[in-house]
């Protein structure tokens, strides 16, 4: 079975984020950090973690200094902002 099945209505489902952990995964000095965020997550009961990363670069990253609340924090304030909605792609044939 093959191809996209479109729905009339979309699903939506709750996703309960319980905490999180912060992992540097590089820096560029001066300019910038990528961060991996492993998010502990529940769906209808069931647990699971959830990855993503993030940049902070120029005024969030020099704020950044030594205070790694501040890293804490911000990664709360990412996490609700809203998603960009993804614009489709078609399939390759």
């Amino acid at each position: 079975m093959s191809g996209e099945n479109t729905l009339a209505e979309p699903i939506v489902q709750k996703v309960e984020v319980l905490g999180f952990r912060v992992s540097v995964l590089g820096v560029q000095l001066g300019h910038s950090a990528r961060l991996a965020i492993h998010l502990n997550c529940v769906l209808e009961g069931a647990p699971f973690i959830q990855y993503k990363e993030i940049v902070i670069e120029g005024e969030e990253y020099t704020a950044w200094g030594t205070d790694d609340t501040y890293v804490v924090e911000l990664v709360k304030k990412k996490l609700l902002e809203p998603v960009a909605p993804v614009e489709p792609v078609e399939p390759v044939v």
